[in-house]
């Protein structure tokens, strides 16, 4: 708890008439921890800023306009019940303004937050002089007459409980106008902004959106997969600890494992990223096989899509919501729409560098290119041609790229060993991008490549592009999504 000089509040004074201007609070809030919010009085032009996680400002009427507030003794709701202290008695839980006003008007202090049901009790502290101190909270208000008589620290109310959340308003908060105004707010998070136009007229809430959000392993940036279905994608590629059995995904879109993926012990204590198909460690098809073709065999057509050999039904990712059947794979015909046949399909997609790692980049539906950055489309050209230098991304321009939603798909190569004697090695990393589908071409039951059996994947190398098929032991990567409800 904070210490204060000590000072003493006198007696409340009866029912009488203070003139005190009309104030207003304005509170912000979103859908993320916004970086700042800009109010602006579109009439008069005064500006003010207030950098989170400050979010109320007070609206002060002109002083040629001033009103009178009448001040009350103890009621019910607001009383005092010592030298410094005034109690609120909530009847539920909710929000509480409490203002300190001098006794012509002006702002002084001010505490904005959820309080819970019954008495709160907070310390007030100000210069000495008189004050008037206004409480509001579930529809309910109420003002006291305050004589300050000793200095104290200026400008403080603070709850008093065992953590206390002191708010310690500056004239900064304070933006001034006239009847009618309109004012603009406009909130800041990364390199978005909202905007918001109002004439307010009580206290008010003002609630800010943003789209394209990363939030519990998820990229809130719709990309159409059908003609009726939408998915967000993982913030990252999938990733397995064996030692531990535990699933995650990669902290950044260009994080790879690159040749650790060699490793295939069931007790390396390192991460893999590249994983042979439906290796959701059901029924014995543990994400680290490699070399033989009879660990996965199935149960023929049991083994397709939605079941628990995709590693999103099965698995609870640790940092992606850390519940089984939260995420998905794509299928065969979702990965085709994705890149061909959606809306704008060739304008959405290129190839890049991020954090120099190659790789694919793919935009959102309703995809803006930032002012900061450019983009440039394009993944048709012939197989040999063009390479991974069209689009290239320092950490600070992609995150101006991810936070309007853009995805990279890293080139992390692939995982292979010619039987279950040879040496597992990994190539082609930075070259090649391989991504498995949840969609397989079984032969009568049989996953092994040679009889016909094969996973529908997305390749791309370079410019190159295309959904095809590739056998089930190579360790590939996994990119998961969610579907959009």
């Amino acid at each position: 708890m904070k210490r204060f000089c000590s000072f003493f509040v006198a007696m409340l004074m009866g029912t009488t008439c203070l003139f005190a201007q009309t104030n207003y609070t304005v509170t912000f809030s979103a859908n993320v921890e916004m970086d700042r919010v800009q109010v602006t009085n579109t009439v008069s032009g005064e500006t003010k800023t207030l950098y989170m996680p400050d979010n109320v400002i007070t609206l002060q009427k002109n002083k040629q306009q001033e009103t009178a507030v009448e001040t009350v003794d103890n009621s019910a709701f607001l009383q005092q019940t010592g030298e410094n202290t005034v109690v609120v008695n909530m009847e539920k839980a909710g929000h509480v303004n409490l203002t300190l006003y001098s006794l012509n008007g002006t702002f002084v202090a001010r505490y904005s937050n959820n309080v819970d049901a019954g008495p709160n009790t907070f310390k007030i502290g100000a210069a000495s002089g008189v004050y008037v101190l206004v409480a509001s909270a579930n529809n309910q208000s109420a003002s006291l007459k305050l004589s300050l008589t000793q200095n104290s620290q200026p400008s403080i109310l603070e709850v008093l409980t065992d953590k206390p959340e002191p708010l310690l308003k500056s004239l900064d908060d304070v933006i001034t106008y006239d009847e009618g105004d309109e004012f603009e707010f406009i909130g800041y998070y990364q390199n978005q902004t909202d905007i918001k136009t109002a004439v307010i007229s009580g206290n008010q809430e003002i609630v800010f959106a943003f789209k394209n959000r990363i939030e519990n392993g998820t990229i809130y940036a719709a990309f159409s997969v059908s003609d009726t279905q939408k998915i967000y994608f993982s913030q990252g590629n999938l990733q397995y600890q064996a030692s531990t059995g535990t699933w995650r995904f990669a902290e950044h879109q260009y994080d790879i494992i690159g040749e650790d993926n060699a490793d295939i012990s069931s007790s390396n204590p390192g991460w893999i990223d590249l994983f042979g198909w439906g290796t959701s460690s059901y029924k014995g098809r543990y994400p680290y096989m490699t070399s033989t073709t009879s660990g996965y065999y199935g149960n023929g057509s049991s083994d397709i899509a939605g079941t628990n050999y995709d590693w999103g039904v099965y698995n609870k990712i640790s940092n992606g919501g850390n519940q089984a059947g939260m995420w998905r794979t794509l299928t065969k015909a979702e990965w085709n729409y994705l890149i061909n046949e959606r809306a704008q399909a060739s304008r959405l997609r290129g190839q890049g560098n991020v954090n120099n790692v190659n790789g694919l980049i793919l935009l959102p539906n309703d995809w803006e290119t930032p002012s900061s950055v450019k983009f440039t489309c394009g993944t048709d050209n012939p197989y040999e041609s063009g390479d991974y230098s069209t689009n290239v991304y320092s950490l600070e321009e992609w995150a101006v790229m991810q936070s309007y939603g853009a995805v990279f798909l890293p080139a992390a190569g692939a995982r292979s060993s010619r039987s279950s004697t040879t040496v597992t090695y990994v190539g082609f990393v930075g070259s090649y991008g391989y991504y498995w589908s949840s969609s397989s071409a079984i032969n009568g039951g049989n996953l092994a490549f040679d009889d016909g059996s094969y996973a529908y994947i997305l390749f791309f190398y370079n410019t190159y592009m295309d959904v095809t098929g590739n056998c089930f032991i190579y360790g590939q990567s996994v990119r998961l999504v969610q579907d959009v409800k």
